[in-house]
């Protein structure tokens, strides 16, 4: 018995920072002419090249990969303050690129909506739980991609330890069509490992299997998890 809980301890501690991770690097292409970055790149986002450098293409970077419609002047600090969003650190400086995108009356709704988002992921890698939450109500205010808002909600709930309320909110962002459906159920499988609800863990992680069958990393967490717990 000692050992089965030692066990859990030990594979508690070893998924959360890797959630943290995968909460903060996640990316995006927006043109179709270049390569996609993928999600392993921490030694690029670890850099924090200014993104007025990278030439190559136009990347979002966030909780939510926010679709920043447009590449134009007016847009730049809501393209860095998605950028800053997907650095697994954050700083106080990252803020200011957000704030003076939410100022820009230019920017529409939709990149507004993106920019509340990559605020609050910000906001919870600084520890700011409370001003993260109020990036997320305002987001909620435009009534779109509510399944999106829920889970960020998710994402910063993860960072507070209480994988209850992070399971709960993925749950419901799926009944609510998050765009990233392959990614929340992969997020759901290690809230729900966290809680050690190994069978429902299991489900989850086959479910966004089923959305992406070549996906490495969840295929990897579904082969720790049968072996450590098998069914």
């Amino acid at each position: 018995m000692f050992n089965k809980i030692q066990s859990k301890v030990r594979l508690k501690t070893s998924l959360l920072p890797i959630l943290i991770l995968l909460a903060s690097c996640q990316t995006t292409k927006q043109n179709s002419g270049s390569e996609n970055l993928q999600d392993s790149s921490s030694d690029y986002f670890e850099k924090r090249e200014d993104v007025s450098t990278k030439k190559d293409g136009f990347y979002v970077f966030g909780v939510m990969n926010a679709n920043l419609k447009m590449i134009k002047p007016s847009l730049e600090d809501a393209r860095k303050c998605s950028l800053s969003a997907g650095l697994p650190i954050s700083e106080k400086e990252d803020l200011e690129f957000c704030n003076k995108a939410i100022s820009n009356s230019e920017i529409g709704k939709e990149n507004l909506f993106s920019t509340y988002l990559n605020r609050g992921m910000i906001n919870t890698k600084l520890g700011n739980y409370s001003a993260a939450f109020a990036d997320y109500d305002k987001a909620a205010e435009f009534s779109i991609h509510k399944g999106d808002v829920l889970f960020s909600r998710a994402i910063t709930e993860s960072y507070r330890y209480d994988y209850e309320t992070m399971a709960e909110l993925i749950e419901l962002a799926l009944k609510h069509d998050v765009r990233d459906r392959k990614k929340a159920y992969f997020f759901l499988g290690g809230a729900y490992e966290l809680n050690f609800q190994f069978d429902l863990a299991r489900e989850a992680y086959q479910n966004s299997l089923a959305l992406d069958s070549d996906a490495k990393r969840v295929r990897a967490a579904l082969d720790r998890l049968n072996k450590l717990w098998p069914e």
